[in-house]
């Protein structure tokens, strides 16, 4: 009797090594990092090119759902604020995760950006070509606290953002100016409002100069926003 009964925990044991492996495998760690950039492309008309700008964070938070596995749910404060330059290579070491593994079928970012007494707190500065082929410098603030909610995409196009342990990855977040621009006519940028900044006439936008032109590009900011994974 007592061999019967060795047995079948031995058998109850080989079957929940299964399960139990299965679980740990979930448990291993991605590691995973973050950029930020812009779209640095020539709009399609030719007229407006982005090429630099900043945006200063209050937090970062990352929730996940998995096929397999529990949800996950990380998240990082910056109470002075984080400040991170648009770049397309510059990984920022203040945004590193262990993120376990996992095939995810929703990923999705999560981060405000942080009150500046009144300052910018994102940037994003480019230049406006006109009709004549004349080049100004143009600049657009966002003064405002807001959040920005942005669903993680397969930087391949698969459904599923698949993370690995033997892997990292470095995720791309990309903010697109373009866009943003978009119902900004010619004639609107022709006659915007010039202000010399550094010695250099430049079409300034934000919420107290170029106004009818800010009102335009603020809705459309966070709609195209993408986290390439």
């Amino acid at each position: 009797m007592k061999k019967q009964l060795f047995n079948i925990l031995i058998i109850f044991i080989l079957l929940l090594l299964p399960i139990s492996c299965k679980k740990n495998e979930l448990k291993k760690p991605t590691d995973v990092t973050f950029k930020m950039d812009i779209n640095r492309n020539v709009s399609q008309q030719g007229h407006l090119v982005f090429n630099d700008g900043n945006i200063l964070i209050q937090d970062f938070t990352i929730e996940g759902e998995r096929k397999e596995g529990e949800s996950v749910s990380f998240s990082k404060s910056f109470p002075q604020g984080l400040n991170i330059n648009f770049s397309p290579t510059n990984s920022i070491s203040e945004l590193v995760f262990d993120i376990p593994q996992g095939d995810y079928y929703s990923l999705v970012i999560d981060f405000s950006t942080k009150y500046n007494n009144g300052n910018s707190n994102l940037t994003v500065k480019g230049t406006y070509t006109n009709t004549s082929g004349v080049s100004t410098p143009l600049i657009y603030e966002f003064r405002d606290d807001d959040n920005i909610s942005i669903v993680g995409e397969d930087d391949e196009g698969d459904a599923t953002i698949v993370l690995s342990k033997d892997t990292p990855v470095n995720t791309l977040i990309k903010f697109d100016p373009i866009y943003w621009f978009a119902p900004v006519s010619n004639n609107l940028l022709d006659n915007a409002t010039l202000e010399n900044i550094n010695g250099v006439q430049t079409i300034l936008v934000n919420s107290s100069t170029n106004e009818d032109i800010y009102d335009l590009v603020v809705d459309r900011m966070e709609e195209t926003a993408l986290a390439l994974w």
